[in-house]
């Protein structure tokens, strides 16, 4: 495999990953209950405070520790379109941060 194309590759997958995360964190629920499906919990993801989006929870409900999702997926946006080796460390930087968070 030549190097261009590998490091194609690995654009797209920091690109994909990026977008499940950024999905993720925007429409599903952060927290689920214990006594609904991840189905029945979706169409809550924009209500109260136990059922609200990860975003909406760090933003609305005074939630401020979940804002590190939104800082650790930026990194990882960032290294999407960085050069090496700049696109190791944002992504490492990125996952380490989502980890601690």
């Amino acid at each position: 495999m030549k190097a261009g194309a590998a490091r194609d590759r690995t654009q797209a997958a920091l690109v994909a990953w990026t977008g499940v995360g950024l999905v993720g964190f925007v429409f599903l629920p952060w927290y689920l209950a214990a006594d609904k499906s991840l189905l029945e919990s979706i169409g809550t993801a924009f209500g109260g405070a136990d059922t609200a989006s990860g975003l909406r929870e760090a933003i609305r409900f005074g939630k401020p520790w979940l804002a590190s999702a939104s800082v650790a997926l930026a990194l990882c946006a960032a290294a999407a379109v960085a050069r090496p080796p700049w696109r190791g460390r944002l992504a490492g930087l990125g996952a380490a941060l989502g980890l601690l968070g």
